[in-house]
């Protein structure tokens, strides 16, 4: 059986309730390919238990990834496009 579709139409845009273990871009991606969403500015809040980044190593030119764990994240932006 399929998921439910985890997100609803506000009268600014979307809201996207992201559950532990989810993938941010994926859910991002389901959103945008399924209202067929040309570009979007994004913002967000909340509690991260895990997260990676890829710091980018200018000398070497590879991104260094790190794990960080039990976060506040209190401000998420950028665009969709």
């Amino acid at each position: 059986m399929a998921e439910a579709t985890r997100y609803i139409a506000t009268p600014a845009g979307f809201l996207v309730v992201l559950r532990e273990g989810d993938d941010v871009f994926a859910r991002l991606d389901e959103l945008v390919g399924h209202e067929a969403i040309p570009a979007a500015v994004i913002c967000g809040f909340g509690f991260v238990r895990k997260a990676t980044f890829g710091f980018f190593d200018f000398q070497t030119k590879q991104y260094r990834p790190k794990t960080i764990t039990d976060l506040d994240l209190t401000n998420l932006t950028g665009s969709l496009a």
